[in-house]
């Protein structure tokens, strides 16, 4: 087993080159990506970014006495995605970035080895879970498409808190790679979800309002829409018990659900060329693109031959 990881692992710069070229995974950006360059492009999709108010919120931050680790922790050009989340208001978006560093410090408490998956525990979660980005072909600020789900359905490979962990990495990776977009749309495929996977999420009261908190008031991305597809009363017990007494009304509002019947109506707000052929897309398996998706969020959070970068403004390392 452990032969088959590292030959594994040393595969990932032939995969990944490969993928780079075959695969919709688009990456605009790369680490050695400078501020000046990283901030032309991102202001060339939204005029209204304004480098007078990226300097404003950057004094914000240095400002804050309460949150000492704040301004060590939030770079120039994360403060460019803030002030999107934001709608470009300076004070919403430091609103954002104080719940951001409020409550992911309270996640990454659950896992007090590391500030993220290693890769063994990245491996582990994609073995039986599917979260991958979606291989649109996209342009500039078009919205990004996330895809979730099971490949394992046993409840005894649901572990809740890893997968969550690995969601959060894959946003990190995706506004790294792609900066602002306008909004991100997250499919779930409820197919093989049960009642002791809800029960299982219910036993994590104090981690799931803190990831719900997380994302609908510290997400440093405008959360456009979360459709559930087969989702029959097993989920829609799953989201009552677990999620909908943290949420408030704007989030629930871009929660959809759809019976196994009326799965097909979730094509009316995702691309149906490109959706995994499991829920009736005209794509891959979701199999195929979380492999893509994973291979290169290992070599970006693990690269073989890491940047040493000490200038923070041109360092690209995200720390929600």
């Amino acid at each position: 087993m452990e032969g088959q990881f590292k030959i594994r692992l040393a595969m990932l710069c032939v995969y990944v080159s490969i993928l780079q070229v075959v695969s919709g995974v688009v990456t605009l950006y790369e680490r050695k990506t400078t501020m000046e360059e990283f901030f032309s492009g991102e202001h060339e999709k939204y005029p209204l970014l304004l480098m007078d108010d990226v300097n404003k919120l950057d004094e914000r931050v240095k400002a804050n006495k309460d949150v000492d680790k704040l301004s060590s922790k939030i770079n120039k050009k994360m403060l460019i995605m803030f002030l999107h989340s934001g709608l470009f208001n300076v004070d919403e978006a430091y609103k954002i970035i104080v719940n951001n560093q409020k409550y992911s410090a309270k996640i990454l408490a659950y896992f007090p080895e590391s500030k993220i998956l290693n890769i063994k525990e990245m491996e582990s979660v994609h073995k039986h879970v599917s979260i991958s980005i979606v291989p649109v072909p996209y342009e500039g600020k078009d919205d990004r498409h996330v895809y979730l789900q099971l490949k394992q359905t046993e409840s005894v490979y649901f572990a809740f808190e890893m997968i969550s962990q690995y969601f959060l990495m894959l946003t990190r990776f995706l506004i790294s790679t792609n900066g602002t977009f306008d909004g991100l749309v997250v499919t779930v495929n409820a197919d093989g979800l049960n009642f002791i996977h809800c029960y299982q999420a219910m036993t994590k009261t104090s981690f799931v309002k803190t990831l719900v908190k997380y994302l609908q008031t510290g997400l440093p991305i405008r959360l456009k829409a979360i459709h559930f597809v087969n989702a029959g009363i097993k989920m829609r017990l799953f989201n009552a018990l677990s999620f909908s007494e943290y949420t408030s009304q704007q989030v629930k509002d871009k929660i959809y659900m759809y019976k196994t019947e009326e799965m097909q109506n979730v094509f009316d707000h995702v691309p149906v060329e490109y959706m995994p052929c499991e829920i009736g897309g005209r794509g891959k398996s979701h199999v195929d693109y979380s492999e893509e998706t994973h291979l290169q969020m290992i070599s970006f959070f693990y690269p073989p031959y890491p940047v040493k970068n000490n200038n923070d403004n041109s360092s690209i390392t995200i720390e929600s």
